[in-house]
């Protein structure tokens, strides 16, 4: 068991009173998220279970607050791409950089190529890396309003397949 995942296991009791158990079990996957980008930089049990539990709070609080906020301004998340992946993984690159910053360990140049300066070439890719997610999102969104069924028939299946009687939308 990781150290993630003890503190999913403490933290989820007091969750489970504001979220659902689907939530849960995505927020262990984002602590998940989160660490990867700082899991070979010598991060201490603690910072690890740290960024784990905000990345798992982080996700939650996106499943349950930021998304029907946002689908309430048109943004659907059919799959919670954003809360599970893209929340996450901002906070485990923000907390890589805090931990080159902070570390007085010397990295070999696999690790860190641009040595001392690292961590703000850490931020400088997390926003190219949002920036070109952003223009790709956009332009995927074009495509598909260019060629999507109409508003009205998005989401029910029997609009485009064969479905059996009881599993038909009225």
């Amino acid at each position: 068991m990781s150290r993630r995942d003890i503190a999913a296991v403490l933290v989820a009791p007091a969750i489970s009173l504001l979220t659902g158990p689907v939530d849960i079990q995505n927020a262990t996957l984002a602590g998940g998220v989160a660490i990867g980008a700082a899991a070979n930089l010598g991060v201490k049990p603690f910072g690890a279970m740290a960024i784990g539990t905000a990345a798992g709070l982080l996700s939650c609080w996106g499943f349950c607050r930021l998304q029907p906020w946002l689908e309430d301004r048109g943004l659907h998340d059919s799959c919670g791409v954003n809360n599970l992946h893209g929340m996450p993984s901002i906070l485990g690159a923000v907390a890589s950089a805090i931990t080159f910053a902070a570390s007085s360990q010397t990295y070999d140049l696999a690790t860190a190529p641009r040595g001392a300066d690292q961590a703000g070439y850490q931020i400088i890719c997390v926003v190219v890396t949002t920036g070109i997610g952003l223009v790709a999102g956009a332009l995927s969104a074009v495509i598909v309003q260019a060629v999507a069924p109409t508003p009205q028939a998005a989401f029910v299946d029997d609009a485009s397949f064969e479905v059996a009687d009881d599993f038909k939308k009225e």
